[in-house]
């Protein structure tokens, strides 16, 4: 089964945009690695480029490409090809993008897009909407999908709606495997840098086995041994080479990955020999002492690997060199009464010369020599009964379960091989050898390091959370008469405890429980919301954190509200923006019945432009529903729904929950596995619970199949005991229904669903409704509602979110 590739560079734009100069040439290198490392045959590489007057000629090894067209229209006929008979079949899926990015403000719209040729500042819809690319690569019927786009991803416009590809298709049945690579994070810019863009350039340096982007593994090359280049340690690495540069500095470039797959894949995109790479020279230099003690002896051991141990006496100069094959390696010295500290050092020799420090201490006599002999007398990666070594991580120096909400903290083999993901057990024994203990907060920041596990021994991996502070948030605290985060911790409940990864939003949304809750003290000094003793309804939140409030609200903007029954009949009256001065948090509320409802925005701007959008949002009983619309300092917009029970005696349970939901959330609108999630698993094994947020996570359990059936039957049982009624769960279960071969309650529960006329407000149970129903022979007139809503829906990754004209 062959791979296939879409590759584009666009080097020029319209007068009125600047023309890029790197674009063409990032294409080109890449299409030119994909040829030459046999990873996609000429025939099945699609290539695309807009030369400008500085681009380079187009090299001769990629003639025998298939030329496409760079314009929006051309580029759909090109993806056309993929679904008309007969299908093609395809193993892997490239697709790689460079030239101008744009996203939208708009905070109901948020979407991103990729300027194709013929785009001006005056012709949005030459620009293509990311979620409209990324649905229909999703469609392809290949077994992975892996996507790097090289493009700005800055805010341009309020009022602008992208153009998108000629249809919605449905996905791919199995599972999703997609691997999707960003220049950069949401609102920021990507630099270029002599003639190629930072990115592009590190990405296909990374794919040649550049640095830490291979990794030994000695189960490659038929179990020989060799060199691979996964998908984890390539991002990495280009993370790191992008980040020392001054242009990505100045413009806050962060490589960025999202992409929904398995958390415990990670594909192999390079391999190479064993004695492919030059050999690395590892200097190492004693410190402390001055001079080295007599006969002290400097050991390298490989890791994962049955090569012979290094040994050398360090000449009295205090330095000595090794040349060795690019590894993981082991270091330790010893000389009478004298041991290394620490007893053994991890080193990393991926480049052509790595440099390190040794310092000696006086030790016990025997100590190092007894260790050491521990050590050789048994292979690593050897069975499970031989000694192990026990592994604590600590973040910020907090154990994982000191941290509210928990951190998703993955383990793996220096060579890339998962070992467990989530941890779940603090300390966890591992076989002596070099990990990578990589820990994902919610919203696309992460920390690593590598640690060393020895037998007998106890090895802490230190980590420090990537902060989420941003300059709002310590006068949104300061307000509510709370202390301001520090080392990224804030306390916004008295009793809560510390929360990693405090925004405005997590006070707006703590301080809405409140006011749901009717409590006087704590956050309430914020005067945000509505008090809502007993009636239930909809909150709208806008959080701007990159915006000091000003006057009463955000501009002519006013929350429209109608029941879904209604169609597209008259909204309720319009909800006022309320505020706190100085805070970035206006509100808007309304009374409602239970039900689905589709909530918008009425601003008089986005009507000149026909830009409305309408949001799917559902009301349950003795419940308030929160929207919550984040505009981050960098423009980049999330949608986040939760549902607040009118409960004061579990005031503290339902914070916790909210704070949970919103990490959930913000990871599930990355494309995090379920399966990867803490949070999931506490879910499911009730440490917390929200109901838009179970069924959120049901929706994406259901799709992970027999993997995740246990957490998927966990959670959907605490939704129908909570009595949660939303045409979403008559959705889950119908699909679960069908699944397991119960046709007859499987048809009566889509035709509730279809008769409710209540759109899922999870995106992707709107699509499994229209499949339920097709599969059922229902006729057209029972689903032609439903099949008008999926029409209109941008694809959003996570809420049915439809544009309010066709």
């Amino acid at each position: 089964m062959p791979n296939h590739a879409i590759v584009i560079g666009i080097d020029r734009y319209a007068t009125d945009l600047s023309s890029l100069n790197g674009p063409v040439a990032d294409a080109q290198a890449f299409a030119q690695w994909l040829i030459s490392s046999s990873e996609v045959d000429a025939q099945n590489l699609r290539l695309g480029l807009l030369p400008g007057d500085e681009s380079p000629p187009l090299p001769a090894s990629l003639v025998p490409c298939r030329v496409i067209g760079t314009s929006l229209a051309e580029l759909n006929k090109a993806l056309d090809e993929f679904f008309a008979p007969p299908l093609p079949h395809v193993k892997r899926l490239y697709f790689f993008f460079s030239g101008h990015g744009a996203a939208s403000s708009n905070p109901f719209y948020g979407e991103e897009a990729i300027c194709m040729a013929g785009f001006a500042d005056q012709d949005w819809r030459e620009a293509l909407e990311l979620s409209s690319l990324l649905g229909t690569l999703n469609a392809v019927p290949a077994e992975q999908r892996v996507i790097f786009i090289d493009g700005c991803r800055n805010a341009v416009s309020d009022t602008a709606q992208f153009g998108a590809l000629s249809q919605r298709r449905r996905a791919a049945p199995g599972q999703r495997c997609n691997y999707v690579l960003r220049a950069t994070g949401p609102g920021r810019k990507a630099a270029e840098l002599d003639g190629r863009g930072l990115f592009a350039r590190y990405l296909v340096d990374g794919l040649r086995g550049a640095g830490a982007a291979k990794r030994w593994d000695p189960a490659a090359q038929d179990g020989e041994g060799g060199y691979t280049v996964r998908w984890r340690s390539l991002g990495e690495y280009v993370f790191a080479q992008v980040a020392q540069h001054r242009a990505a500095q100045r413009h806050e470039q962060l490589i960025y990955e999202e992409g929904e797959h398995p958390a415990s894949e990670d594909p192999v995109l390079a391999a190479y020999g064993a004695r492919h790479f030059p050999l690395s020279t590892i200097t190492v230099r004693l410190v402390d002492p001055a001079q080295p003690p007599g006969h002290t002896q400097i050991h390298l051991r490989r890791n994962d690997s049955s090569d012979p141990d290094l040994r050398d006496i360090l000449p009295t100069a205090g330095r000595i060199e090794f040349k060795v094959p690019q590894s993981g390696w082991m270091l330790s010295a010893n000389a009478e009464g004298w041991s290394s500290r620490p007893k053994t050092k991890a080193v990393l020799a991926y480049a052509e010369r790595v440099d390190e420090e040794l310092i000696l201490s006086r030790a016990p006599p025997g100590g190092f020599e007894t260790r050491w002999a521990e050590m050789l007398s048994r292979p690593l990666g050897g069975v499970a009964e031989a000694p192990q070594g026990q592994l604590s991580i600590r973040l910020n120096g907090l154990p994982p379960g000191g941290i509210l909400p928990p951190i998703r903290i993955a383990v793996r083999r220096d060579s890339g091989e998962l070992v467990v993901d989530p941890v779940m057990v603090d300390p966890l024994p591992l076989d002596p050898g070099l990990y990578r203990v990589r820990a994902d907060a919610a919203g696309g920041t992460w920390a690593e390091t590598t640690v060393l596990v020895e037998v007998g021994e106890a090895a802490t991996a230190e980590l420090a959370l990537p902060s989420s502070d941003t300059p709002a948030l310590a006068p949104t605290l300061l307000a509510a008469d709370k202390p301001p985060p520090a080392d990224g911790f804030a306390l916004p409940s008295e009793l809560l405890g510390p929360i990693a990864g405090t925004t405005v939003a997590t006070v707006a949304a703590l301080a809405t429980v409140q006011g749901v809750l009717h409590y006087a003290y704590g956050l309430r000094r914020l005067d945000i919301g509505h008090c809502w003793y007993g009636s239930v309804g909809i909150e709208v939140q806008l959080v701007d954190e990159g915006t000091p409030q000003v006057g009463a609200g955000p501009g002519g903007e006013a929350v429209l509200v109608h029941a879904m029954r209604d169609a597209d009949g008259e909204a309720g009256a319009r909800a006022p923006w309320r505020g706190h001065p100085g805070v970035p948090i206006w509100s808007g509320s309304q009374r409602t019945n239970e039900g689905g409802h589709w909530v918008e925005l009425d601003d008089p701007l986005a009507q000149q432009s026909k830009t409305g959008f309408s949001l799917a949002t559902c009301v349950f009983a003795q419940h308030v529903t929160l929207v919550m619309l984040d505009r981050m300092p960098s423009g980049a917009v999330v949608i986040l729904q939760y549902a607040i029970r009118q409960d004061p005696d579990h005031r503290l349970e339902i914070q916790r929950s909210l704070v949970q939901a919103e990490a959930f959330q913000r990871a599930r609108a990355a494309g995090r596995d379920p399966l990867a999630d803490p949070n999931v698993w506490e879910l499911a094994h009730g440490a917390w619970f929200e109901p838009i947020s179970a069924l959120v996570a049901c929706s994406a359990l259901f799709e992970r199949g027999d993997e995740a059936r246990e957490l998927f039957h966990a959670i959907l049982a605490k939704l129908i005991h909570r009595d949660v009624r939303s045409s979403d769960l008559t959705v889950l279960r119908a699909a679960r229904a069908a699944r397991d071969g119960r046709g007859d309650l499987a048809s009566a529960l889509v035709r509730d669903a279809l008769g409710s006329r209540q759109a899922p407000l999870v995106d992707a149970l709107l699509g499994r409704l229209i499949d339920l129903a097709q599969k059922q022979g229902l006729p057209d007139k029972r689903t032609a509602w439903i099949t008008a809503d999926h029409a209109r829906a941008i694809g959003h990754p996570l809420w049915t979110l439809r544009r309010n004209r066709p």
